[in-house]
């Protein structure tokens, strides 16, 4: 079973390892970050409701 929410490093290899930059864009376009105080988790599910919209 994956995890949910994922840290950058690891939103970095599940989105293709692109670099972190384009991480903490993708992320924030997709409106999949979620800020937990100083931490930033990306949320897997919503990010693959908007990748799949993307493609549409």
């Amino acid at each position: 079973m994956e995890n949910r929410f994922m840290d950058i490093p690891a939103f970095q290899i599940y989105a293709g390892k692109i670099g972190r930059n384009k991480a903490y864009d993708l992320a924030r376009l997709s409106g999949a970050r979620i800020k937990l105080g100083r931490r930033v988790v990306i949320d897997r599910i919503a990010f693959d409701k908007w990748a799949d919209e993307q493609t549409k």
